[in-house]
């Protein structure tokens, strides 16, 4: 890494303080208390009212501010102080302490998408950013807290996997003023700095404005591996009136990665080959590398009319640029011990999206009856342009291997892809609290409109597909007591066709969206004023449609799988005493593809069992006052 990146940062950290510094040497503003009343919107979570690594209530589920213990529908929530606590460079760091949630794979440092997740045992494809649908990264010095969703629920996501989605809360600009900067160390080399500001603009204290920038590197076990990292992000809120709040909101990333690509060992019993490869082996290589830009931000607003009516209004947007050169060949070894190796090499892949939505609240009381309705509508836009090439090379040989890719130089086209898409979606969710608020019934529709065309220009291929999706969730739950609840809940998901990789079947026609259903079952609590809070949840999801190999046609899909997930999710946060705060997890998952190739086989890289445990001990007082200790464990 370059120390000019650094002395960079600096620059914009120092610029950062003297802004805030400025904005109060003109006219010092009355000073700020923690006593000033401060009315969020319907449409608006923040970590504090949280405490320690325990949250009250959540955005995700229904789109406005719900209680967890009353939403019937397991949550978890990613505390803005135990992101800190744990240090997280990146969202699958934040989230890897969260049961039934695990890495999509070995190359973390190459996931263009923000989403290179399995929940509940399915591939996440799409992560969203304050409610609006984003296909991008996300650095954790702009998340306040995360919230994940779990099973089906595209009525609050629209398309996705039913393992669930994630939801990541921004930190918005704030008007009491602070500035940070951090230093981090890590092994493989790990290190980071990191700077924010944030605080009022004008003396009224109508306008605020928060700065943040980060540089880092993150090393890895695999040989030739690494991640130089660069994020500039911020934003301005501005209070129109007691009614209307207006925030912006940017971000800038830059990554430069060298890709993992590892290999399997394998124990040839017929040919009696056995061969042991390191743990640190990266078939990539070090030529290969995959360099990611990417802009996105948005524009929220609110506006309540009235006791009874709110509304969101606001706009997402995403361009990124990719160049990529890597080996996509096989890691499982042949009875030689060699590995197949090709090249693929990609010049200039660009997307760009468009996510605009609104959303009418209104909250109504018939006698005993509480009644919330939320109507929205979402449009979505998106266009790529990727021209990928490949080349095969001579099988590389683990003991003594030829890394060379020669540089994307010799490569012939093997998919030059065009896709343009668009999806209109209407929604509707009604949230009734009877029996003295101990009784809670939700009930959402959502209905989406697809209108999807692929190109491949290298085979003249041209895919169009129209089609639409309507998508039910229901739920319920009952307070036995103020701090304990019972739930149960049903839900839908659906995956059109364009998210699904694979487009047409050997005969040239387009595959059904996948879709999933799914119940969830348990029991909330928060007990001893919040000191033990969390969750119990047993589970089913059945996805339809999976795309499984065609033996007839090799190469080619047929849309006949039957995925079945079963499992329990648990999540605990403890603070037994006010200086030691705990947040542990268990999820068992056993999921299997009925119908497939190889019927009744569990589906791959999902651990059956995942226990989590992050234990932080703070200092308030005598020779270690504001020493924090932290000890976490994670086991698959």
């Amino acid at each position: 890494m370059r120390s000019s990146s650094f002395r960079t940062l600096l620059s914009l950290a120092a610029a950062a303080l003297l802004l805030s510094r400025a904005g109060r040497a003109q006219r010092e503003p009355a000073p700020y208390s923690e006593e000033e009343t401060v009315t969020l919107s319907e449409f608006q979570v923040t970590s504090s009212p949280d405490d320690g690594y325990r949250a009250s209530n959540a955005l995700s589920g229904t789109r406005f501010n719900t209680a967890l213990i009353d939403l019937p529908k397991p949550v978890d929530v990613i505390t803005s102080e135990f992101i800190a606590d744990i240090g997280a460079i990146d969202l699958s760091e934040a989230v890897a302490y969260s049961g039934s949630i695990t890495q999509a794979n070995a190359s973390a440092n190459d996931d263009i998408t923000g989403s290179n997740f399995n929940v509940r045992g399915f591939n996440t494809f799409t992560t969203y950013r304050n409610g609006f649908r984003q296909f991008g990264i996300i650095d954790p010095i702009n998340i306040d807290r995360i919230e994940i969703i779990k099973g089906p629920s595209s009525v609050f996501s629209g398309p996705i996997e039913p393992g669930g989605t994630i939801n990541v809360i921004t930190k918005r600009p704030s008007m009491k003023p602070s500035a940070s900067l951090a230093f981090r160390y890590a092994t493989y080399d790990t290190r980071r700095v990191e700077a924010t500001a944030t605080g009022p603009l004008n003396d009224s204290r109508t306008v605020a404005y928060r700065l943040a920038t980060a540089i880092s590197h993150t090393g890895y076990q695999y040989d030739f591996s690494g991640l130089d990292k660069q994020v500039v992000g911020g934003g301005l809120s501005w209070k129109i009136s007691d009614k209307t709040n207006v925030v912006f909101e940017g971000q800038f990333v830059n990554n430069r990665s060298e890709p993992v690509a590892t290999a399997r060992i394998v124990n040839n019993a017929r040919t009696g080959y056995v061969t042991t490869i390191p743990d640190t082996f990266n078939r990539n290589g070090p030529q290969a590398y995959s360099n990611t830009t990417q802009y996105s931000g948005t524009i929220d607003a609110n506006h309540r009319f009235n006791d009874m009516f709110s509304l969101r209004a606001g706009l997402y947007y995403r361009y990124q640029s990719l160049e990529r050169l890597r080996d996509v060949g096989s890691s499982v070894q042949t009875a030689a011990g060699l590995l197949a190796r090709t090249g693929e090499y990609e010049p200039h892949a660009e997307s760009f999206a468009l996510n605009p939505s609104v959303n009418l609240l209104g909250s109504f009381k018939y006698g005993e009856i509480k009644h919330r309705l939320i109507m929205g509508y979402e449009y979505y836009y998106e266009r790529t342009s990727n021209d990928v090439y490949r080349r095969t090379f001579t099988a590389l040989n683990p003991a003594a291997p030829n890394y060379d890719l020669a540089d994307g130089v010799g490569y012939n086209p093997y998919d030059l892809r065009r896709t343009y898409g668009e999806q209109s979606a209407y929604s509707v969710s009604n949230l009734f609290t009877l029996l003295d608020d101990r009784l809670l019934l939700l009930q959402g529709i959502r209905v989406s409109e697809t209108d999807d065309e692929r190109k491949r220009l290298n085979n003249y291929l041209k895919v169009i597909n129209q089609d639409t999706t309507s998508v039910p969730n229901y739920g319920v739950s009952y307070k036995l007591r103020s701090d304990l609840t019972v739930f149960a809940s049903y839900s839908e998901s659906y995956l059109p066709v364009n998210l699904q990789g694979s487009v047409t079947d050997a005969q040239g026609r387009t595959f059904p969206p996948s879709t999933g259903k799914g119940v969830d079952y348990g029991v909330k609590f928060d007990l001893l004023e919040g000191r033990i809070s969390g969750n119990v949840t047993g589970y089913e999801i059945d996805r339809e449609n999976t795309l499984i190999p065609d033996i007839d046609n090799p190469g080619f899909n047929i849309s006949e799988g039957l995925t079945k997930v079963k499992g329990v999710d648990t999540t605990v946060s403890l603070r037994l005493i006010n200086s030691w705060r705990v947040l542990a997890g268990y999820s068992y998952t056993d999921g299997v593809l009925v119908n497939g190739s190889e019927p009744n086989g569990r589906i791959g890289n999902v651990p059956m069992h995942k226990a989590t445990m992050w234990n932080t001990y703070k200092f308030r007082d005598g020779a270690f006052k504001g020493l924090s200790v932290g000890l976490g464990m994670i086991y698959v």
